[in-house]
């Protein structure tokens, strides 16, 4: 497959069936992708986030990000197409929780649907970089929102524990704002809160588990 001919169609159907022979291809064209077809495709999915439609809203852009980060090689994520991709996701986080009802409901509910897209495209984008790059910082403004959805007695399990993931995998950078902010107490509560069946379901994602032991290893500042 071409690089030029990557389409947004192809990408999240390999993200929907990655055992596919499409997606397998993808994988392959993906992997050798130079900066300048990466960039290109970025702008494409930039363009669709500021202007979501029927046929690409959000949740299934988020979805292709999500896809594009864990197959491009690592020194390629090094993009401002990329950042500004993360940025207008933090945007929607932020609109979000701006909205009437700031409170991810039941786990069928588009909203929350979407906002599990972006917060887990989110946590895989940081889980592939260094602290010092600046998407770790990008993501830590939004902390005491995400806090706030932890806070919630009735979100969505699914966000809160998407929430959970995000703020474990940086666990070190971000403690001085989780602490600022009381989050360690949120943390405590909710991880109490998360029934262990549906923690373990979601530990087996390829892009690492948000953990009891990660918690610990956060409030303890390793």
């Amino acid at each position: 497959m071409p690089e030029s001919n990557i389409s947004l169609t192809a990408i999240y159907q390999a993200a929907q069936q990655p055992t596919q022979s499409l997606a397998t291809r993808l994988q392959g064209t993906l992997a050798a992708i130079d900066q300048q077809s990466l960039d290109h495709l970025l702008k494409r999915i930039l363009r669709q986030l500021r202007q979501p439609t029927d046929q690409w809203p959000l949740r299934r852009l988020f979805r292709c990000l999500d896809y594009l980060v864990n197959q491009i090689p690592s020194h390629r994520k090094r993009s401002q197409s990329l950042r500004k991709c993360l940025q207008a996701t933090m945007e929607y986080l932020h609109n979000y929780n701006s909205s009437t009802d700031a409170s991810p409901g039941a786990e069928n509910d588009h909203g929350s649907s979407t906002l599990y897209a972006a917060l887990h495209w989110i946590g895989t984008l940081i889980s592939k970089s260094k602290p010092s790059e600046p998407y770790v910082a990008d993501v830590d403004r939004a902390i005491p929102i995400m806090l706030s959805w932890l806070a919630s007695a009735h979100g969505a399990v699914m966000v809160q524990l998407a929430v959970v993931r995000v703020l474990s995998l940086q666990g070190k950078y971000f403690a001085p704002d989780i602490i600022e902010h009381d989050g360690l107490y949120t943390l405590a509560v909710q991880m109490g809160r998360v029934p262990e069946a549906m923690l373990q379901g979601v530990c087996i994602e390829a892009a690492g588990p948000p953990s009891i032991r990660s918690i610990h290893s956060l409030c303890d500042g390793r």
